[in-house]
């Protein structure tokens, strides 16, 4: 390679290469038509209750907590690799490009968040207070350089600090973000300028204390795999992923569950799945958020009977498509191909686990419906739900995701 801005070009488009590689397999027409459902459901409920927004409602602190935890909050990217510590160390003191491109493109991947949180919060603003559109843009753009002095401040506080306790970086940011956010938002323009000049003053100081210090190699190989380990586990979900490393871990609280299975030849892979849905974080942990999710659209969205089923089966059938790979967790395995077991046997018992959990999630999610609503039609819903899972798990998943090869 020429140079060090090649070595950053290489490694983009590799980046770029292996997320469209993914990503297409994540962001399939099923997902697309489920976001598009309840982001029409967010949006009805949302608009529903702007046109009523309680009295007292804190509109101005929801909105300077949102966007100080949004501008706190990023990360940076650097696309090491671990055999970087080695050879790029050599060209250390050449490295300044491309560290200076990785926080660029940092800085401009993570833009859509605040984007995103920003067309939110928009109706908010404009409904709760007494504030313009233009005031609102204003408030944009300076958010935009307040999200790019985190994001540099991060970089030169890895090396500051030198192994020494993370929290002090969150706790100094987000302390100055929080000032700032809470000025801008209630125009205070003579003391925002203020903390402006001390945000420039902190720069300045951190600068000059970092710019003779080593880059910390190994901090910034560990952190970017474990950016890239979050990205491929949820990748997981939708497709078979070799870089993966599942983390797994026992939680005793949930034993009597497995105790629970009969300890019979046929009910093998019923244990192996229910132990595996357990004790990793990324299927029980994909239950979890869904539920909760649901749950609280159920709660503080206003939606109709009909858009409360739709969400609730929404949810079912996302939840029930991402957990269709658990099916294939253990076909790369030796010892499980040698158990006196038929296949159909091991469907069954996949079909009746991820059944029970698609029953469980839509139970949990009719009785929070019952409550907020307390209608007759949500006992309905209580009954559809488990009608839908049946159907999605043994008509649906059973035949177009599980077919054995």
């Amino acid at each position: 390679m020429n140079s060090v801005e090649e070595i950053w070009k290489k490694r983009l488009l590799k980046h770029y290469e292996e997320m469209q590689k993914y990503l297409k397999y994540m962001l399939n027409d099923h997902l697309l038509i489920v976001l598009v459902i309840l982001a029409g459901a967010a949006a009805i409920g949302y608009s529903n209750w702007l046109t009523d927004i309680p009295e007292g409602f804190p509109t101005i602190w929801v909105i300077i907590f949102s966007f100080t935890l949004l501008l706190t909050f990023v990360g940076n990217r650097t696309l090491l690799e671990e055999p970087d510590q080695i050879f790029l160390l050599p060209l250390e003191e050449k490295m300044s490009s491309y560290f200076r491109s990785a926080l660029v493109f940092s800085f401009v991947t993570q833009m859509g968040w605040m984007l995103l949180v920003a067309v939110i919060l928009a109706p908010l603003y404009s409904t709760g207070t007494s504030y313009n559109g233009n005031d609102y843009l204003f408030l944009l753009l300076q958010l935009v350089l307040i999200r790019a002095w985190n994001h540099y401040m991060i970089w030169m506080f890895i090396h500051y600090i030198d192994g020494g306790p993370k929290w002090i970086d969150s706790a100094l940011r987000i302390a100055v973000n929080f000032v700032a956010v809470f000025l801008i938002v209630q125009q205070s323009w003579l003391l925002a300028i203020v903390v402006y000049i001390v945000m420039i003053g902190l720069l300045l100081f951190f600068r000059k204390m970092t710019i003779s210090k080593p880059i910390r190699w190994n901090y910034l190989i560990e952190e970017e795999q474990k950016k890239q380990q979050r990205f491929y586990r949820l990748a997981n979900l939708f497709t078979d992923v070799p870089h993966v490393k599942n983390e797994v871990k026992r939680r005793k609280i949930f034993d009597f569950v497995l105790r629970m299975i009969p300890f019979q030849n046929k009910e093998t892979f019923r244990f192996l799945y229910t132990a595996s849905f357990l004790r990793s974080g990324d299927y029980i942990g994909l239950w979890f958020r869904l539920t909760v999710i649901g749950g609280l659209f159920l709660i503080f969205m206003d939606l109709p009977i009909w858009g409360i089923a739709l969400l609730i089966v929404a949810i079912i059938y996302l939840t029930g498509v991402q957990l269709s790979v658990l099916y294939k967790k253990y076909d790369f395995l030796i010892l499980p191909d040698l158990y006196p077991i038929l296949k159909e046997e091991k469907r069954a018992n996949f079909s009746r686990l991820l059944f029970v959990l698609l029953v469980i999630q839509g139970s949990i999610l009719s009785i929070v419906s019952l409550v907020s609503v307390m209608s007759i039609f949500s006992l309905l819903v209580f009954l559809a739900q488990g009608l839908f899972a049946y159907f999605l798990v043994y008509q649906y998943i059973l035949k177009r995701y599980l077919k054995e090869i």
